[in-house]
């Protein structure tokens, strides 16, 4: 009781103020056009569409503490079919996978009081708090159509958004659905969750695993960052030969000039990508999607991008799309580059 006592003290001391509603952008997430704007981009109906069909549904949606919109995670039992773990994201991409009776059953039970508040005890005894700071807030908004309310009984549609600085009984649901999710959806458990921020982002990462997913997670957790690791020297040509594959044979066509490495006598491929380096210290490259085309080979597919002043003295970006595709070597265990093209770079808006 105590804890329990103690614990809604606290949530309720950090609340800075009342941001159900606005994302770290000050977004209006509950507007109504807003609303629309997002169940457009992801290919999702109104939750009242849903519950006029006589679908049971526990939708969840997140805004994350820079305000960008993540995957919306449903488990839902369409009539005619048994449960689902769906997941919904941007332009209408997809996951789907059944969900077994023991996950369905304890959604059902998580989600009783998902659209409640948890509020601040009145005690007179209750310890004055000074207000905690909260930044970059994630924020949740649960939806659940013709959810049990008691044992008899269901209303076609509960909602409730709730800011983390409030996090309370919305938000543990929100996350909750989303390892229950992760558990109904295997190909994605072959992600590093270490190398996560959490589960959503997770299953965000997953939404662009194509293919044979579980080859392509393997892929991306070997070079998410597009470059040689972190703690290297990026200007290292051996450092760039580990990225691309110490046993490999890479071949680069970039923007229609062509070098190759042949295996154990060059690094021509780490000493050009370097070469352009040194020309635009703020290369990056930025991978998007992991295409699987079979268990030991993937498309990897991104954008390569720097910036320069022009003659104003402006900053102009440029970027040019890129592509890699990345094959197992069995004898090191590890991915490696057979080709990478990239285009033209072009100013970018």
């Amino acid at each position: 009781m105590l804890i329990a006592l103690l614990s809604a003290t606290l949530l309720a001391a950090q609340t800075v103020s009342d941001r159900t509603c606005l994302d770290d952008n000050n977004r209006d997430i509950c507007a109504p056009a807003m609303r629309a704007e997002l169940l457009a981009n992801l290919g999702m109906v109104t939750a009242e569409e849903d519950a006029a069909a006589g679908v049971e549904s526990y939708r969840v949606f997140f805004v994350d503490g820079y305000g960008r919109d993540m995957p919306a995670l449903v488990f839902e039992r369409r009539p005619g079919g048994g449960p689902m773990s769906v997941v919904y994201g941007s332009g209408g991409a997809r996951l789907e996978a059944p969900v077994s009776p023991a996950i369905w059953d304890e959604v059902i039970a998580r989600a009783e009081f998902a659209d409640r508040r948890l509020v601040e005890p009145t005690s007179a005894s209750t310890p004055n708090s000074a207000p905690a700071i909260c930044l970059h807030a994630w924020n949740s908004t649960v939806e659940m159509t013709n959810s049990p309310v008691t044992r008899w009984q269901s209303e076609p549609v509960r909602r409730r958004t709730e800011s983390a600085c409030d996090g309370a009984l919305t938000t543990r649901f929100a996350f909750f659905a989303a390892e229950q999710t992760l558990k109904a959806q295997p190909h994605c458990q072959g992600l590093d969750l270490d190398r996560q921020r959490n589960v959503v982002t997770l299953i965000a990462t997953c939404m662009a695993l194509k293919g044979d997913r579980v080859a392509a997670a393997t892929v991306f957790d070997q070079i998410r960052d597009g470059r040689p690791r972190p703690d290297l020297d990026p200007l290292d040509r051996y450092a760039w030969q580990n990225y691309l594959g110490s046993n490999g044979s890479p071949r680069l066509n970039w923007g229609g000039e062509v070098v190759a490495t042949q295996q154990g006598r060059d690094m021509n491929v780490a000493e050009f990508v370097i070469a352009r380096l040194r020309e635009h210290p703020s290369l990056r490259f930025y991978p998007a999607t992991y295409d699987a085309l079979d268990a030991r080979r993937v498309v990897v597919t991104g954008q390569a991008r720097y910036s320069e002043a022009n003659a104003e003295g402006q900053e102009q970006g440029f970027s040019a799309d890129f592509s890699q595709t990345w094959i197992w070597d069995p004898s090191l265990s590890e991915w490696m580059v057979s080709e990478w093209t990239v285009q033209p770079f072009a100013p970018r808006p």
